[in-house]
């Protein structure tokens, strides 16, 4: 009997052992796992006691038979369907508004055809041809109709030969144009004073125009000029983020963290808080500081952004402003046309600074015109004297007020979501022709009218022979004019004609070389003080 229960000690004895050796095993198998990433949380393991052998009751009393206790290591709990579901609708749609914009706008030059994805299409009105039905920069949308549909009174986009786009108003009709078969449309912009010089074949029609809305305009072109630098702040979140959510709430099981957890520092808490307690390597701090640093520029950066987009519609809203508060349109009864009567006495309780009022109808350019002691005065700043990146529009520091110079130049920023002179520039693109805005018109505080007719536009630099003044040889510089317009210009100008000269930066070439210019003649002086 003394034998059978030795025999029997020895075999529980070496039972044990091989438990032992075997949950060793188990332990070095679960650290190795764990240091390679491969899991997130190891499955709760535990080894069962041993089992009972039945012995007599003296070697019960004798021995007790071992259990082999494991750390309790929680199991990770999987996300909840719910929110899985939500941040995967968030990521996808997040990819088509990225893909759907790159494939609208990416590349796409402002005044070429908009690319028509399933029969639709958009894309922004660069002049102010249709103010106040469609405002300067707003975005509009566009979609496929079939031309034998359109009737008078649609806006519509069309094509011009010179491959520019342009969304007018269809005024007429013509059926079987020149015994072709074909439908012809004829077409004026609601801010125009003419129909447009063109008649618009039915296949050079794009589409119906069927919304449009200036924020959105505003805010797709603010896009595509910051389309590098927002694309770099994606990428910067989604890595900054990714790796905090790596580093606070995904769990990686280590030695040292199951160690601890051993000692019951961390037994009792949940598996995302037992993940912040553990100790991190230095590389791990080192990713994670990092990509603080990334989110900090990241959140500058957005603010930065912001407050430019702002500051363009606080701009923007300034502008409306002044024309509302300062000029009201009247029917000058002796030629019918539409005129501007300026409130001149607030205007100079505003800034005695303002020596006339620039209007060019067909364009958004309709602004107070003031002088300062030199070109750079009111390069940034307002009517209010304040820093504004739009500054004003403001006189050639060497022209005198009067406007009686033989070559007068007006100065005004080229800004990119519309407004100031942006619109010179769409003369240049071809978007906006001198038939679509044939007149420019200064008002001067005497009453006097100078009214001026648009001959072509140019792009130059800086050290274009046209920026000297005064001039002193009048004919070179209308036979420089005349070279520059096309076949519908003018063959001369009056010998003594005065020129009008709006310049400002051009988006085709480097800001601080290239010029886009509209020139004009002056044909006209009245007085509207009778």
């Amino acid at each position: 009997m003394k034998d059978q229960k030795d025999d029997l000690k020895t075999l529980h004895t070496e039972l044990t052992q091989w438990l032992k050796e075997g949950q060793q095993k188990i332990d070095n198998l679960t650290e190795l796992i764990a240091e390679n990433n491969k899991i997130s949380h190891p499955k709760e393991i535990h080894v069962k006691p041993l089992r009972e052998i039945p012995l007599s009751n003296e070697l019960v009393q004798n021995e007790t038979s071992e259990q082999i206790t494991q750390p309790n290591l929680v199991e990770k709990k999987p996300k909840k369907a719910g929110l899985r579901i939500l941040g995967n609708i968030a990521f996808y749609l997040t990819v088509i508004g990225v893909v759907l914009g790159v494939a609208l706008f990416g590349t796409q030059e402002p005044s070429a055809a908009p690319r028509n994805i399933m029969g639709y299409s958009v894309m922004t009105v660069l002049s102010g041809s249709m103010q106040p039905t469609i405002p300067t920069g707003s975005l509009v949308a566009i979609r496929a109709v079939n031309p034998r549909e359109i009737q008078v009174g649609d806006v519509v986009t069309y094509l011009r030969p010179n491959n520019t786009t342009v969304t007018h108003r269809v005024i007429e009709i013509l059926n079987n144009y020149q015994g072709s078969g074909n439908h012809a449309f004829r077409l004026q912009g609601d801010n125009n004073l003419t129909p447009d010089a063109e008649v618009v074949l039915e296949h050079n029609i794009i589409g119906e125009v069927f919304f449009n809305n200036l924020m959105l305009g505003r805010m797709v072109s603010f896009i595509q000029d910051a389309i590098i630098l927002i694309v770099i702040l994606l990428v910067l979140a989604i890595a900054g983020f990714y790796v905090i959510k790596k580093f606070f709430f995904v769990p990686l099981l280590t030695k040292k963290s199951a160690e601890a957890e051993m000692l019951g520092e961390i037994k009792d808490q949940p598996a995302s808080k037992k993940h912040f307690l553990r100790k991190r390597t230095p590389k791990e701090y080192f990713t994670l500081f990092t990509s603080i640093f990334f989110i900090a520029i990241l959140g500058y950066s957005l603010y930065q952004l912001s407050a430019i987009y702002f500051t363009y519609e606080s701009i923007a809203r300034e502008n409306e402003s002044l024309r509302e508060t300062y000029t009201t349109e009247i029917i000058d009864q002796e030629s019918a046309r539409t005129l501007l009567e300026i409130d001149w006495e607030s205007l100079h309780a505003r800034n005695k600074d303002v020596i006339a009022w620039l209007h060019l109808p067909g364009t958004s350019i309709n602004y107070p015109v003031l002088a300062g002691v030199d070109n750079d005065e009111y390069i940034a700043l307002d009517i209010n004297r304040q820093p504004s990146i739009a500054g004003s529009i403001f006189l050639e520091e060497a022209n005198t007020p009067n406007f009686n110079d033989k070559h007068t130049i007006l100065y005004g920023h080229h800004m990119q979501a519309g407004g100031k002179f942006s619109d010179i520039d769409a003369f240049v693109r071809g978007n906006v022709t001198v038939n679509d805005a044939p007149f420019v018109y200064i008002y001067l505080p005497d009453g006097a009218v100078n009214i001026y007719r648009t001959i072509t536009s140019e792009q130059t630099t800086i050290a274009s022979k046209v920026y000297h003044l005064p001039v002193t040889d009048l004919t070179a510089l209308h036979d420089h004019i005349l070279t520059l317009s096309d076949d519908s210009g003018p063959s001369a100008l009056p010998p003594n004609a005065r020129i009008l000269t709006l310049s400002t930066c051009s988006v085709t070439g480097e800001i601080n070389e290239y010029r886009s210019l509209l020139f004009a003649v002056l044909v006209e002086e009245i007085n509207q003080n009778g």
